[in-house]
């Protein structure tokens, strides 16, 4: 069997076959407040189209590109009409789909080709359809996970005063401060995807 589950609340899709996890996806963004992703269980992925262009939300100069979409079906679900899986910004939220980068798109296009796939949608919906890009003492849409493997990495350097937990305190601010001043980067007590992450060994 093969089966795509998505977690709302964690910002993961699991990718299995026959039971065994052949990819997770970490990079999406969901549907924004008045067009919140459906949530289902033991739907299915059928149609599927390379590119498909909406004609349900265009943008102001012609039909909206869904590139490597895999709609939701499940019956009695006329709500799930329209949502799929495609490439989009993940730093967005959507009218409903699950955008995803172009890399996990076409993979999962891909992987998907014509034979049966099991999906189902999981909450509780966050509190933001796009996660945490920054990693900052208030932030919304923060992982616990990724904070989690902040400030076990602050720790393993030396620099924590707290035991690794998953909140993102001013402790956890005033470790990365420190690593900041110890690598020559901008010292701001918060961690991007790019120079600070990179520095620490971390995929946001």
């Amino acid at each position: 069997m093969r089966q795509v589950e998505v977690y709302l609340s964690e910002f993961k899709i699991t990718v299995s076959a026959d039971g065994q996890i052949v990819r997770q996806i970490e990079d999406l963004s969901i549907g924004r407040a008045g067009h919140l992703t459906p949530m289902f269980e033991d739907g299915a992925l059928s149609p599927r189209e390379a590119l498909h262009i909406s004609s349900k939300y265009p943008p102001p100069h012609g039909g909206a590109e869904m590139p490597f979409a895999l709609f939701f079906e499940k019956a009695g679900r006329a709500d799930l009409a329209g949502c799929a899986f495609h490439q989009g910004d993940t730093f967005a939220p959507s009218h409903g789909c699950i955008h995803l980068n172009k890399a996990d798109a076409q993979w999962l296009f891909n992987w998907a080709g014509s034979l049966p796939v099991r999906v189902s949608v999981h909450g509780p919906y966050p509190s933001s359809p796009v996660r945490a890009h920054i990693y900052e003492v208030g932030a919304a849409a923060m992982l616990p996970r990724v904070v989690r493997r902040i400030n076990e990495r602050l720790s393993q350097l030396g620099l924590l005063s707290k035991t690794p937990d998953e909140i993102y305190d001013q402790k956890t601010a005033d470790a990365v401060r420190k690593f900041q001043e110890q690598k020559g980067l901008a010292v701001d007590g918060k961690v991007g995807e790019h120079q600070t992450a990179g520095a620490l060994g971390l995929k946001l």
